[in-house]
């Protein structure tokens, strides 16, 4: 089987890139299966089963101008042309096409185009597939009956003044009712979400994001912050996200709940944007590793630290915290999105409701000052992040492919 896997970016890209990079890496390693990964905007590594939809600089300056003439229109993504590129390259070929993050990549209607000529999945990272375009709506319900007076319509992913939200919503509407594409979502909290929108007639199959659990492991702490150069002594929270200044993360939570803390704690802060996180704690002591492309380095941050303080507002299946879990770190964290699909409160970490910052901070207390109940967490959450390793994961994928492509047989 030839398995076309289609995302904004690759690893380099954030988590939603990352699942669609591993998913392809792991397809690959199966016998009879040749898995192409492609991507819009190609990160610093390559691999050979990368594929770039910009073949050279003016393919990509035509798409990115396209993009933006989009986007001004009111219709982000909608008026792009790569399933032109797409074609002239004779790239449709694929026996199945599997969809990730296709945000800045790949228009609605190049995915319909391909989903009536050969079986197509679609794996939602976001709520962008069921809304207007804006990527969570948040507090707003409008999603649900039909979008309209979007509040984000200057934030990403929409980023124009133009409300054509309404239009964008019906035009994937009408792409779920033909049934054309199997929706796939990584959360029963998304799951649920994407039934609200009244799109659907059953729920999106469920697979979970998985995660390298052989890179992902714990480690000697001891030996992990000599090698890192940390601080033996210390009790060091983890905060990490691919930006930490992004207002979803919560990062104003994670700075108040620190604040707030009667404990002397460390503060390790991994991802774009650190230092000035950092800076806002001048006396607290901390380190900045700025993004972690290295996932191997950033696996052994993860173990190095005692908790992951994880406040972020709105999450589907977080990979920070399967491999923070996996690598012997538990989580202090919002009870938000499919979070509490992962953790457990008081089996496998701590969580409050969101925004609850005294409840973070007296979670930070507890752990510091319960070690023999933090290690236990940590066993238990290593073993529920067992469940999310690769073969399994590819397992379900393959069931499912197995049925999309048979259906699709019988339609023709």
């Amino acid at each position: 089987m030839k398995i076309a896997v289609i995302s904004k970016s690759n690893a380099d890209g954030g988590g939603a890139s990352r699942v669609a990079e591993d998913l392809a890496r792991w397809l690959n390693n199966v016998p009879g299966i040749v898995a192409h990964l492609w991507v819009h905007c190609p990160g610093k590594r390559s691999a050979p089963h990368h594929r770039w939809l910009s073949i050279n600089k003016w393919v990509y300056l035509i798409h990115r101008t396209c993009r933006l003439l989009s986007r001004y229109a009111g219709l982000p993504d909608f008026l792009t042309p790569e399933l032109i590129f797409f074609r002239l390259a004779k790239k449709d070929d694929y026996d199945l096409y599997h969809f990730h993050d296709i945000s800045e990549t790949f228009s609605p209607l190049a995915m319909r185009w391909i989903a009536r000529r050969a079986p197509a999945v679609w794996t939602f990272h976001d709520s962008s597939p069921f809304t207007g375009g804006c990527m969570s709506p948040m507090d707003c319900t409008a999603y649900q009956t039909g979008c309209r007076n979007c509040p984000q319509l200057n934030c990403l992913h929409l980023m124009t003044p133009v409300d054509f939200t309404g239009a964008m919503q019906s035009y994937k509407r009408k792409i779920a009712r033909t049934g054309l594409i199997t929706p796939v979502v990584p959360s029963r909290w998304m799951a649920d979400q994407a039934m609200k929108s009244g799109m659907f007639s059953s729920p999106p199959i469920i697979i979970p994001n998985g995660i390298d659990t052989d890179l992902f492991r714990p480690y000697d702490k001891r030996r992990v912050r000599i090698q890192l150069g940390l601080p033996q002594d210390e009790f060091i929270v983890l905060i990490a996200a691919n930006y930490l200044t992004n207002e979803r993360k919560g990062g104003q939570y994670a700075l108040d709940a620190i604040n707030s803390c009667q404990r002397r704690v460390f503060i390790l802060a991994v991802g774009n944007g650190g230092d000035s996180v950092t800076r806002r704690l001048p006396d607290r002591p901390a380190a900045n590793t700025g993004f972690i492309g290295d996932l191997n380095k950033l696996s052994m941050y993860y173990a190095a630290a005692d908790v992951f303080l994880f406040p972020s507002l709105v999450e589907n299946c977080p990979l920070s915290i399967l491999e923070t879990m996996a690598c012997g770190t538990p989580a202090v964290t919002f009870r938000s999105g499919g979070v509490p699909e992962l953790v457990t409160h008081k089996e496998t970490g701590w969580m409050v409701e969101p925004k609850d910052t005294a409840g973070l901070t007296e979670g930070l207390q507890f752990c510091y000052d319960h070690p023999e109940t933090l290690a236990e967490w940590a066993r238990a959450g290593q073993i529920r992040a067992s469940g999310h390793d690769p073969r399994t994961i590819i397992n379900h994928h393959l069931k499912l492919y197995q049925e999309v492509v048979s259906e699709k047989g019988k339609r023709r």
